[in-house]
């Protein structure tokens, strides 16, 4: 089987991706500074990371290797708790009302030898 190439759509293709100042480098790099503004979590296993924007250095928060003897009801509360919290924009309320239901989960399920 003969191989053709196209020059014109080489021509496209570098165009478009060989290099630092290509189409898609301008873009990514658009992109990238059009959202920096905007806050990133991360989370892992062991850790929570936020990325707050604005250049800020980021939050890492080390979570318990412990599950409390969570199963999957509590870990969907604690995931919706966080969601809470970020939504909330700082609003002293929320973060009360979220407060108290984090301290009733955790009486709920006390830490081995409380």
């Amino acid at each position: 089987m003969d191989v053709y190439e196209n020059p014109e759509l080489l021509g496209l293709y570098r165009a478009y991706t060989a290099g630092q100042h290509t189409v898609a480098a301008h873009f990514n790099a658009t992109a990238a500074a059009a959202s920096m503004a905007f806050p990133l979590v991360i989370g892992t296993a062991t850790d929570l990371a936020l990325f707050p924007g604005e250049g800020a250095p980021p939050v890492v928060e080390r979570l318990r290797t412990t599950t409390r003897g969570f199963k999957e009801p509590q870990i969907t509360r604690v995931a919706d708790f966080i969601a809470d919290i970020l939504d909330a924009n700082g609003d002293a309320a929320v973060v009360e009302k979220t407060r108290g239901r984090v301290v009733e989960l955790c009486r709920a399920f006390p830490v081995y030898g409380a």
